[in-house]
């Protein structure tokens, strides 16, 4: 299925990255068939996507990055879930943090308990990503960078499933 998209370069969004809507409000049509609000499919009321929280401000993404690591991966995840359903793309896809502060609490929350083990840098992440600590959480204890999990430097939009 081809997805039509509208960013606007001129119109950053809370993180300063440009904002991103879908054109054809799929999205709408998917949360009353779920029986969700489209704010749980990551959509501002204005119908601009969000695309995670970003954590740290002078940790810019270039267009590649922004078009790779969040716009593709938030429209994959919408198209398997208009396809699958959402509790098919909650089993099979990475997990997803919740919108807003609690999207952040549920961040720190995993940060926590990943800093709660002492893991080798070849050891699985403790916090269920399937990679490698040295790939993952490694440099996030600190606060010196974000989770490198989805490839976004600096994107909350992920979790383990």
């Amino acid at each position: 299925m081809t997805q039509a998209l509208r960013i606007k370069l001129d119109e950053p969004d809370h993180n300063g990255w440009p904002t991103v809507y879908e054109v054809g409000a799929r999205h709408p049509l998917i949360a009353e068939r779920e029986n969700i609000e489209v704010i749980d499919l990551h959509f501002f009321t204005d119908g601009a996507c969000c695309l995670g929280l970003q954590l740290y401000a002078n940790d810019p993404v270039t267009f590649e990055e922004f078009m790779g690591d969040l716009v593709i991966p938030f429209f994959y995840r919408l198209s398997y879930t208009d396809a699958h359903g959402l509790s098919a793309a909650r089993q099979h896809l990475w997990g997803e943090y919740s919108h807003g502060d609690q999207g952040l609490q549920e961040y720190l929350s995993d940060l926590d308990k990943v800093g709660k083990h002492n893991l080798g840098r070849n050891e699985l992440c403790a916090c269920g990503s399937g990679l490698k600590y040295k790939r993952c959480h490694l440099g996030v204890k600190g606060g010196a960078k974000t989770c490198q999990w989805g490839g976004a430097k600096a994107c909350l939009s992920h979790k383990s499933a």
